[in-house]
């Protein structure tokens, strides 16, 4: 469906386009490079179709996805500019909610998305359609403040920039579509930098796990996978001791703390275990 909210937003947006915003953060910027393939500023229906999470294989489909791609570009030159093209994610993002796909919301912090929205929610009652920057960012940090966290100083530049992009009409604050317009904005910029989050933990592990698989392939003398005692105290001299002396404290150190180690009390630590013991040693 392409909903009343929806509709009045293009209407705004054919009404006065603007120039982009100087700072549209990386996420906004990142979207839009990675769906102009062509890389020739403007992301033509074409692309927006590639990049895009709807199913268009069927006719009816494609036909709602035109009607889509129309409606954001508003100066019809066939292709959309940044401003279109993050107004086109918005009349996207309804169009797959009435399709019933999964919400990417479904991926942030239980509780955030039903905080978020009541906070939209107070802003339109409070404010009346006249939200101004203050007034978004006060919301937005009580936001925040409610779920024990805090808004960073990028984390404000990012606010600010979504501000100007969804104050459409250029007259310093949001009217009711407009505050739509900056919700799913912000939404999205959360979103971002949540999975940015999950993605940089996942690359930390990933490079434990070849840091630990390195530790045993170096020092598993009889190549069983695993290591003994005295392969231990070798890794833990050859990777930690920078003396004679320190070689025999860690050597001590691991035969003291060995069977500790052995969590599954085989006589021989896995990788697990064997980096557990070593980055206990890298601390002391």
């Amino acid at each position: 469906r392409l909903g009343r909210r929806a509709l009045a937003a293009a209407a705004l947006l054919g009404a006065a386009r603007t120039t982009q915003a100087q700072e549209v953060g990386t996420m906004v910027q990142t979207l839009f490079n990675n769906a102009d393939t062509d890389g020739d500023g403007l992301v033509n229906e074409e692309e927006f179709v590639a990049w895009s999470k709807l199913d268009c294989s069927t006719e009816s489909a494609r036909v709602r996805f035109s009607a889509i791609f129309a409606q954001a570009d508003v100066d019809d030159d066939e292709g959309l500019s940044l401003r279109e093209f993050l107004f086109a994610r918005y009349l996207e993002d309804e169009e797959a909610f009435a399709q019933g796909l999964p919400k990417v919301e479904r991926l942030l912090p239980p509780g955030f998305l039903t905080n978020m929205k009541q906070t939209f929610q107070n802003l339109r009652e409070t404010q009346g359609g006249q939200t101004r920057l203050q007034d978004l960012e006060d919301a937005v940090a009580q936001l925040f403040s409610n779920m024990g966290s805090s808004i960073n100083a990028k984390s404000k530049s990012s606010l600010v920039a979504i501000f100007n992009i969804a104050d459409i009409i250029n007259d310093g604050m949001l009217n009711l579509n407009e505050l739509d317009f900056c919700q799913f904005m912000l939404r999205e910029k959360i979103l971002e930098s949540f999975l940015s989050s999950i993605k940089s933990a996942a690359a930390k592990q990933n490079s434990q796990d070849v840091l630990m698989e390195r530790l045993i392939s170096s020092y598993d003398v009889n190549k069983d996978g695993v290591l003994d005692m005295q392969e231990m105290v070798t890794a833990a001299r050859h990777a930690l001791a920078a003396t004679v002396e320190e070689s025999n404290i860690y050597a001590e150190l691991v035969r003291s703390n060995f069977m500790e180690a052995d969590v599954d009390n085989d006589g021989r630590l896995n990788k697990v275990e064997a980096w557990a013991l070593m980055t206990w040693l890298t601390d002391l």
